[in-house]
């Protein structure tokens, strides 16, 4: 037993030094140059399309690059949120309309930041639809044409938009809901073209763009009955939205209602799931070294005038620990 004990207390130092190197911190460093470059205090000022080159110290095992450009920014690379004070926003649209000699008031536009999408229950969904929740008309903003196939703001039965979300910022959602409704007398076709939302990123300028398919559009048909409620049309069937081209960016008309029969009353909604204006996708990074590689120059070039955080993820990593150091490098690139 004593010999055992003895045996296990000389391992000791040998397994506390083998701790020690496992836990061996990572003295790592980066600098940059390029050919012309020059530093005024912390900042290195090169020329458009000058390559830089950044220097590696302490040899990491594990190296990922942020550039500091739009969507390669370290400091948003968690950041799924703008906050709606950095951000401008708004719906792109045109609106036409077809058939007879005018187009009466058939059709209205309404915003929601209360509407969390169908249920599925017809009783449930027409409650909502018709005051159970609170829908904004912007009809008005529309600018529709008056008249079928002239008329508009387009001269041709047509009226393109941009209608301001910036009020409805501050909201978790906003929902836009598309109503055609007649009693069957007068009884035009409607078309939704070139729909998008667009935020854009007053710090940055990067804008964020949805269309049809990246939002998703439901139809509710009060006058119809079980199934049928929910069913869009693949052709001009009657009152029925027809959304066969809203996943196709090549086609203008993504989104339109067929008139209803002659003296049929009709009330067809199209509505668009919640869309949070205020999400975005986080920054990435590139991983430019792994375990496996040695590296110590890495070189880049920016395009564009303006300044840049360059952030280098460095790490050093082994079975039980990892330790990690962010290094940053500020580039100017100049004006022509």
């Amino acid at each position: 037993m004593k010999i055992r004990i003895c045996i296990i207390a000389s391992a000791l130092p040998f397994l506390f030094s083998c701790e020690q190197d496992l836990k061996q911190e990572l003295d790592s460093s980066v600098s940059a140059h390029s050919e012309g470059g020059q530093y005024v205090d912390d900042t290195l000022y090169v020329q458009p399309s000058s390559e830089v080159v950044f220097d590696f110290k302490g040899d990491p095992d594990i190296i990922t690059f942020y550039s500091g450009e739009n969507g390669k920014m370290y400091d948003r690379r968690n950041m799924t949120e703008l906050p709606a004070s950095s951000l401008a926003s708004g719906i792109s649209v045109t609106f036409a309309t077809q058939y007879g000699t005018n187009s009466g008031d058939t059709f209205s536009v309404y915003l929601s930041t209360e509407y969390d999408g169908l249920s599925g229950v017809y009783e449930t969904d027409k409650e909502m639809l018709s005051g159970g929740i609170t829908w904004n008309d912007i009809t008005q903003q529309c600018d529709l044409p008056e008249k079928a196939n002239t008329g508009g703001n387009n001269g041709d039965g047509s009226s393109s938009v941009v209608i301001p979300l910036d009020d409805y910022l501050d909201s978790k959602s906003v929902a836009i809901a598309f109503l055609y409704h007649t009693d069957g007398s007068i009884r035009p076709r409607w078309e939704v073209r070139n729909f998008s939302v667009t935020s854009t990123d007053l710090e940055t300028g990067e804008s964020s763009t949805l269309r049809p398919a990246d939002i998703g559009f439901s139809p509710f048909h009060e006058a119809e009955e079980g199934a049928n409620v929910y069913n869009s049309a693949t052709n001009n069937a009657e009152g029925r939205w027809r959304l066969t081209y809203m996943t196709d960016p090549a086609q203008d008309y993504m989104m339109g209602c067929h008139p209803s029969k002659a003296g049929v009353p009709t009330r067809s909604w199209l509505i668009s799931n919640p869309i949070n204006l205020k999400s975005r996708t986080p920054d990435t990074g590139e991983a430019i070294k792994n375990i496996t590689v040695y590296l110590d120059t890495y070189s880049y070039i920016y395009d564009k005038p303006g300044l840049y955080k360059a952030t280098f993820v460095m790490k050093r990593v082994n079975y039980r620990y990892t330790d990690e150091s962010v290094r940053n490098v500020y580039v100017r690139v100049v004006e022509d």
